[in-house]
């Protein structure tokens, strides 16, 4: 399970912008950084190191919240977003780097032989959920993905099952597969593949009683999104709010860049392809 890494970039800098403040998130993370603009249900907000994020408003916490509707009603033009400078040939050269480090990382993390693992077409969800909002969030969860993937229906039968559950039946369930697989820490999953090492079966157990009802729905995508090939990685930061990344941003929904990272892994990158393939479709097909 993905381990929690609550305040590692979310730090006090020596240095502080004019006018910082203390956010602080439903989580109880903390950043200082300044206010700079208010964009219809987020912020952005600018850290004194001069790195910029977008944080949804819903994700802070009642008295930040506050402030920002106050500091939008004193501010002059404080709603509309400022137009963002445009970003130097360095910098897009430094996330064009990043971006790729992100897209190895899905490829190299836990295959034997560190080649991509995707689904080429349509998978049947198999959903078992003793929980009815979680059973329709994975539900929606999944729908959501294959849209973004652009996956379409085959003939062949691959099936991604989800179940969802009480511990001492999620528990039951992991003995039958007879993997020697554990749920210990509340969640597992694992894949078979066909002898094209393609996925034809994932599954993905979930003890809900183990976590609140909020983190059940972040680890449901987050995981999912792993059992489509696209594992978190330490490239993205939490204050991007992304369910991609390694440390726990507890995101419920995929964010731009997590779009627009599976939509490129699954238009671009063909089922086994390794990193030194990868760099080169990346190269002719990135678009920033």
């Amino acid at each position: 399970m993905k381990k929690a890494r609550a305040l590692l970039l979310f730090f006090a800098l020596t240095l502080t912008p004019a006018y910082a403040r203390t956010f602080t998130d439903n989580a109880g993370r903390k950043v200082e950084a300044e206010l700079v603009a208010v964009e219809n249900d987020s912020i952005r907000i600018r850290r004194a190191d001069g790195q910029v994020f977008t944080l949804p408003l819903a994700t802070l916490s009642a008295a930040d919240q506050t402030f920002v509707q106050q500091w939008q009603a004193r501010t002059p033009m404080a709603a509309p977003a400022a137009a963002k400078p445009a970003a130097s040939a360095k910098d897009a050269e430094a996330e064009q780097r990043r971006m790729l480090r992100i897209l190895e990382d899905f490829i190299g993390q836990n295959w034997h032989d560190s080649t991509a693992l995707r689904w080429e077409n349509l998978p049947i969800l198999r959903l078992n959920s003793k929980d009815p909002e979680l059973g329709k969030y994975a539900e929606e969860t999944f729908k959501d993905i294959c849209t973004t993937a652009g996956l379409k229906a085959a003939p062949g039968e691959r099936i991604c099952e989800v179940h969802i559950g009480p511990h001492e039946i999620i528990k039951k369930l992991v003995t039958k597969e007879k993997t020697g697989m554990s749920v210990r820490d509340g969640i597992v999953y694992f894949v078979n593949w066909d002898d094209q090492r393609m996925p034809e079966r994932t599954v993905l157990m979930l003890s809900s009683d183990k976590f609140p009802p909020e983190k059940c729905q972040a680890l449901l995508i987050s995981y999912m999104l792993a059992t489509f090939g696209l594992f978190w990685t330490k490239e993205i930061e939490p204050t991007e709010m992304s369910c991609l990344s390694y440390y726990d941003s507890d995101a419920q929904k995929m964010s731009d860049l997590d779009r627009k990272l599976l939509a490129f892994f699954y238009q671009h990158v063909p089922n086994g392809a390794n990193r030194s393939e990868l760099r080169t479709i990346f190269r002719k097909e990135w678009q920033p």
